[in-house]
């Protein structure tokens, strides 16, 4: 694993942190599915903080009012 593996295991481990500390004060009303599940899905590579932010938050207003439509 050369320099480019090495900066892509850290790129790796820094959106799952992110992705992790989002979940871990994001209120569970805000979060499509259960918290436990997406913190498993989290850990699954890119693409589990990748689905979480593109599918796993609810899409609130400034007001903190849900907008998602049925």
């Amino acid at each position: 694993m050369g320099d480019a593996g090495t900066t892509s295991k850290l790129k790796e481990q820094a959106m799952n942190a992110v992705a992790w500390s989002d979940l871990a004060v994001r209120p569970a009303a805000e979060i499509r599915g259960s918290k436990r599940r997406w913190a498993l899905i989290i850990a699954i590579d890119f693409a589990g903080p990748i689905a979480y932010f593109t599918w796993g938050r609810r899409p609130m207003d400034p007001a903190g009012h849900s907008v998602e439509t049925p």
